[in-house]
């Protein structure tokens, strides 16, 4: 049964937090942060703040 509260992305948690910082800042990267750095065919892991 779903509740009202599930999106399209149902009942999935936030980003998790990696060991891994960005390379321009020096921020702590979660799953999403990574993610979007393969997709736009970053070299390097950067953060969502940095890419914008």
């Amino acid at each position: 049964m779903k509740s009202e509260n599930d999106g399209a992305a149902g009942s999935r948690e936030k980003a998790r937090m990696t060991d891994k910082y960005c390379n321009i800042c020096g921020e702590q990267l979660n799953t999403w942060d990574i993610r979007l750095s393969k997709t736009l065919a970053y070299k390097i892991p950067v953060c969502e703040e940095c890419i914008l």
